[in-house]
This record gives structure tokens, C-alpha cells and sequence, in this order.
């Protein structure tokens, strides 16, 4: 699997595991779900293999579409 931390919001990018540690590790995070949406969007679940925590983000059909090598599909 590969890291997919350019696919996640902003704040989340270089993220920490534990915040309240400086020293913690960068979230690495990885897709766990790949959802189409009837608005035409493509919803992205993600884990991060360190510390579980989750998010989701949204891309374009287009974007998905550029992106499917990376994303692992």
C-alpha cells in the first residue's frame, strides 16, 4: 500500500499520531474504501497505519481518474 497523505484536507497532511508528544509520528495514511456518491463525487476513506485514527475526503471523477495507480484501484 502506498501513503496517501496528498489526498487527505490540509490539516491533516503532516498531522501527528499523539498531539500532544512533538516528537510523535507523522500520520501515514492509507485508503480503506473507495465510495462513488450520487452527486457524482468519489468519497475516499482513510486510516492512518500508525494510530488508526480516520478521515475521508472527496475527489472528482477526474481527479479519481488520474489518481486510480496511486490510490492502488
Amino acid at each position: 500500500m502506498q501513503k496517501c497523505n496528498d489526498f487527505v484536507t490540509k490539516q491533516y497532511q503532516e498531522s501527528k499520531c499523539n498531539l500532544s508528544d512533538p516528537n510523535s509520528r507523522t500520520d501515514f495514511w492509507l485508503v480503506t474504501r473507495i465510495e462513488a456518491k450520487s452527486n457524482g463525487m468519489i468519497c475516499l476513506d482513510f486510516y492512518c497505519k500508525h494510530c488508526n485514527k480516520r478521515t475521508f475526503s472527496f475527489l472528482t471523477q477526474e481527479e479519481y481518474a488520474a489518481n486510480r495507480r496511486i490510490l492502488g484501484v
